[in-house]
């Protein structure tokens, strides 16, 4: 089983940086090494950051492997980088790296909800891990990150709209303390079939 600890440095919304130590079993794929040896414990460094303009490439060719899977996203089309930067809030746009080599392994963002003032502080919320790097407790880095820097700024709540079948985001967004506060059935279609999809929501314990 994988454990994480969690340590902060971030100093305010602009100097938001915050390593996570995830630790895994010798190998680095979960297996006992050699015939009836024990396994021993590695740790693997990663550190979760704001995301840079160099970064957008490597968060594109996640989104397309999330895309091409059937119940990441309604997305059937992998957008260019203008149009991703358009429907993504410029603030807690998040990415998680390998410090050797520094592979961008996962990223979470932000859309508005509305643009009425009494809802300024609710968002949506996205996270998506790279496939080779899942179940290694990335997902729950980058929302435990972005929840932080999120409360920090004063917005109360994040939503999250997830496919049903999608049980490990389901899992990991419940894991951080979202909850499904609805289905919405048939509420669109996804490559000729009408899907539901489950709102979760996280109501900020600290702020309002």
């Amino acid at each position: 089983m994988f454990r994480a600890d969690y340590a902060s440095n971030a100093h305010g919304i602009g100097a938001h940086r915050r390593r996570y130590l995830v630790y895994r079993r010798a190998g680095g794929n979960g297996r006992r090494q050699g015939s009836g040896a024990e396994a021993t414990e590695a740790i693997l460094a990663i550190t979760v950051r704001a995301l840079q303009s160099t970064d957008g490439a490597k968060v594109l060719a996640i989104y397309e492997e999330a895309i091409k899977s059937s119940h990441a996203t309604f997305e059937t089309n992998v957008p260019t980088w203008r149009e991703w930067d358009r429907v993504h809030l410029p603030a807690h746009r998040l990415v998680a790296i390998e410090t050797d080599p520094k592979k961008v392994l996962g990223w979470t963002a932000l859309s508005r909800f509305s643009e009425r003032r009494e809802y300024a502080g609710v968002v949506e919320s996205y996270v998506f891990v790279r496939a080779d790097a899942r179940r290694r407790g990335i997902g729950t880095a980058l929302l435990n990150g972005l929840i932080a820097a999120t409360e920090a700024q004063g917005l109360w709540t994040l939503q999250a709209n997830i496919f049903p079948e999608n049980e490990p985001a389901l899992r990991l967004y419940q894991r951080c303390g979202f909850r499904v506060v609805g289905t919405r059935e048939r509420v669109g279609r996804h490559r000729g079939v009408w899907r539901d999809m489950l709102l979760l929501e996280r109501r900020s314990p600290t702020v309002g």
